[in-house]
């Protein structure tokens, strides 16, 4: 099979990164990231070079991840300022919306930097509640398109276990990571932090909040919480905190009201109940917003922003179940997994270009010019208004095999119509 050309709309956006790259760098970022696009096989570093028309060794595309002059922040920093020029403003809304996450990758190979047993809560009762692997932290943009959340991977930083951490390497908890991976990006404002339970923790919570971004993240049903303190009539400092109460007790006394969406899949509107709450872990009054989801156990999501509706906290937290949709497009289609290098900084260096793809694809499944037309519909499928990533990676293939067809001007002259030899 010929190499794959380069079609010119991922050319286009791929230029944009030339400031994070050098010369030499830039020629192996764009074969990386494009045979991530079109998912031509395990995106492993003698892939990308048999899909290379240069014909080089593949051991420059392993020196590429592992020692050249570049690194993954600074991509992650150039995909950051892509994606806000990019995308519609429709699309981000007023304010950015960041989704946390953490995943494991299943990883047999025990000379890997990082390689543990890990717990995966999703793997099913054959396979087991634990993993061998590796573990990423996830940072990425959340974006609507026609009502429909899209999470845009951003960010990845390796989780280590505290038994694989050297002596001279600090141990590093997730929510650690998911400071490091914010503190550097550099943000054009404070951003919403969308996280689930396990970032519910007093340290991220506060230096979070020294940033000015703000938090939506669930709480546990017995998170200690007060009311909100009376006001001082004397002199002396003002109480932070209230009588003590129960996230159960607060809810029944504000009352429930029906949500008319349809969110985690429940068909008929959401009782939810909004108050104002001083939880011991902020230290400071937020929205503490109960919804009841059929006859499971009540959520408690906590919002750090007073001023956001309690419609819109829900809304923007069942928005963050969209990373888990990304999450399967990274190892499906991306290769997020498909790394077989050992030093960490290359490990690294792969996933991030796998985010880079898959940010690509989505933003190109946003980008009304692309040309949807020459898109070959399955005769059992309905055209649609808009491509999925799997259409736009499919989409990207055609494109890139007509651009390999040669271009027929006229129909070839016979033997006999063509002039004799003098």
């Amino acid at each position: 099979m010929p190499p794959l050309m380069l079609p010119a709309e991922v050319r286009s956006l791929l230029v944009a990164f030339l400031p994070c790259l050098t010369a030499p760098s830039f020629a192996y970022f764009q074969q990386f990231v494009w045979v991530m696009m079109a998912g031509w096989g395990r995106c492993c570093t003698t892939t990308v070079c048999r899909n290379d028309a240069a014909a080089k060794h593949h051991t420059n595309y392993a020196r590429f991840l592992g020692a050249y002059r570049w690194t993954p922040q600074q991509v992650a920093q150039g995909l950051l300022e892509l994606l806000r020029q990019r995308l519609p403003a429709a699309a981000l809304g007023a304010r950015l919306t960041v989704a946390i996450d953490d995943r494991p990758i299943a990883k047999s190979r025990g000379k890997m930097p990082g390689l543990g047993w890990h717990h995966c809560h999703n793997r099913g009762a054959c396979a087991g509640p634990f993993v061998q692997g590796h573990v990423w932290l996830h940072l990425a943009l959340v974006a609507w398109r026609g009502g429909q959340a899209c999470s845009l991977p951003l960010r990845a930083l390796l989780y280590r276990p505290r038994k694989q951490c050297r002596a001279d390497q600090p141990y590093r908890a997730k929510w650690r990571l998911a400071l490091e991976g914010l503190q550097g990006l550099c943000w054009p404002h404070p951003v919403r932090v969308v996280a689930d339970g396990s970032f519910y923790v007093r340290a991220f919570v506060q230096e979070l909040l020294a940033a000015e971004h703000d938090l939506i993240c669930r709480m546990p049903k017995v998170a200690a919480v007060h009311e909100l303190p009376p006001a001082r009539a004397g002199r002396g400092r003002p109480r932070r905190y209230g009588p003590k109460t129960s996230l159960a007790t607060a809810a029944q006394r504000a009352g429930f009201a029906p949500l008319p969406e349809r969110l985690w899949g429940w068909r008929g509107p959401l009782p939810i109940a909004s108050c104002t709450l001083v939880p011991t872990v902020v230290r400071r009054p937020c929205t503490v917003v109960c919804v009841r989801v059929g006859d499971r156990e009540p959520r408690y999501l906590l919002c750090t922003d007073l001023a956001l509706p309690a419609a819109e906290v829900v809304r923007l937290y069942a928005a963050r179940f969209s990373i888990e949709l990304t999450f399967r497009e990274l190892t499906q289609r991306c290769g997020c997994g498909d790394y077989q290098v050992r030093k960490a900084r290359a490990i690294e260096a792969h996933v991030q270009l796998a985010q880079v793809a898959c940010s690509l694809l989505y933003l190109l499944s946003f980008d009304p010019a692309l040309p949807i037309e020459q898109f070959v519909w399955p005769a059992w499928r309905q055209p649609s208004d808009h491509l999925s990533l799997g259409q736009t990676q499919q989409l990207l293939r055609q494109l890139a095999f007509s651009a390999q067809q040669p271009a027929h001007t006229g129909a070839p002259k016979s033997r006999a119509a063509q002039p004799a030899a003098a």
